[in-house]
């Protein structure tokens, strides 16, 4: 390896070290791109690429490669290449198992799902009866913050204007800056003219 190449290899592990992965990458990614066979850039191109998802398993990941390529050179980025889709597998599943345990949290919730709800108001035939039954039996759980302005919508159509002025004061706590609630308040004044 000449100078150049270990001078980019440095930078780009000193980068890494210090959790400057985006500006690692880069270094990586030059040295990798002048030589597709250093195994050394390949490993940090990959882990440097997984930084996001495995940001506290990088770090460790680095040394991992670097005990491993001592004791078996050739097989090293092999074997790190494996063990990276394996965190990434199961980081996956974990992701859907937390999203599943969530909506199973939230079907035990007392209440109606956003969704459910949305159906429920399209097909009915009085919109303003049926939010007056949810209303008094139930409440909608929104999880999602265009559903919720699509449900102050809904409610300012139905002259339900004090129970959105209620929703939208709580929610300019929660997005004081968001245009979306300037714009609602601006119609419940067109509303009531």
């Amino acid at each position: 390896m000449n100078n150049k190449n270990k001078k980019l290899l440095n930078t780009a592990n000193k980068c890494a070290r210090e959790k400057d992965f985006e500006n690692a990458l880069k270094f990586f990614s030059i040295l990798y791109k002048e030589n597709p066979n250093n195994l050394d850039a390949k490993a940090g191109v990959l882990l440097c690429s997984v930084s996001k998802e495995l940001y506290d398993e990088v770090l460790p990941l680095f040394d991992f490669y670097n005990i491993a390529k001592d004791v078996d050179n050739k097989n090293s980025y092999t074997i790190l290449e494996s063990l990276v889709e394996s965190l990434e597998i199961g980081l996956v599943k974990n992701i859907s198992e937390t999203n599943e345990e969530f909506e199973k949290a939230l079907e035990n919730e007392d209440g109606i799902l956003f969704d459910d709800f949305k159906k429920l108001y399209q097909k009915n035939e009085n919109p303003k009866k049926l939010l007056e039954n949810i209303f008094f039996s139930t409440k909608v759980i929104i999880t999602q913050k265009k559903d919720f302005f699509e449900f102050i919508n809904i409610l300012i159509k139905n002259d339900y204007i004090d129970m959105a002025l209620n929703y939208l004061d709580s929610a300019s706590a929660v997005f004081p800056a968001d245009e979306k609630i300037r714009e609602l308040l601006k119609k419940i004044k067109a509303h009531q003219l």
